[in-house]
């Protein structure tokens, strides 16, 4: 009986870690044909982190395959043309005008809601807490939204082997999970 108190307390420590999904509506058949990843909003205090989990998220969708997505500059000429700032998240009406200029089905934004990496000794610790959103390109509507929330040494195995030191590390990690969550519940490549 010991021993499995003790595995339990061992083993438990990153239990209930995973991003929590919350389905708002379901996806559109056409939902990862075109895709747009929408500028982030930096709400913490880390500066330029909303332009770090862009390029991070950008980069693993890309690489998780099949995804067509939005090139950055033409969403961004969008944002210029519609004076919307790039830290700030676009509406709905916005939403569906750069949906019908650049043929997006699907948007993705959100919203840092913390970001740190301080030093503490020989260490360095790492958090991070987003909320992410999917949108209907057609009409802005929030499809999906997924919080998630980890920090460095969650990742941390024994002799502090596994433990992410950098926010760059821990959004790429966190990322990787919340598109493996999506490509769970449904979100596929275009004619997947």
């Amino acid at each position: 009986m010991f021993l499995l108190v003790v595995c339990l307390v061992l083993t438990g420590g990153c239990g209930g870690r995973t991003p929590l999904l919350q389905e708002l509506a379901p996806l559109p058949p056409d939902a990862g044909c075109r895709v747009a990843v929408l500028p982030f909003v930096n709400r913490g205090d880390y500066p330029g982190g909303n332009e770090l989990l862009y390029k991070v998220f950008t980069s693993e969708l890309a690489g998780s395959g099949g995804f067509h997505l939005v090139n950055e500059a033409d969403i961004l000429k969008v944002y210029q043309q519609l004076a919307i700032f790039p830290t700030r998240m676009a509406d709905e009406n916005q939403m569906q005008v750069i949906a019908s200029r650049l043929g997006a089905t699907l948007f993705i934004g959100g919203d840092i809601l913390r970001m740190t990496e301080r030093p503490a000794g020989n260490e360095v610790h790492t958090e991070m807490s987003v909320v992410i959103r999917l949108y209907e390109g057609k009409t802005g509507d929030i499809l999906w939204e997924t919080y998630h929330k980890r920090r460095g040494r969650d990742y941390k195995s024994v002799l502090h082997f596994g433990q992410i030191n950098t926010v760059a590390g821990l959004a790429k990690q966190m990322v990787r999970e919340i598109i493996d969550l999506w490509n769970n519940n449904g979100l596929t490549a275009c004619g997947e």
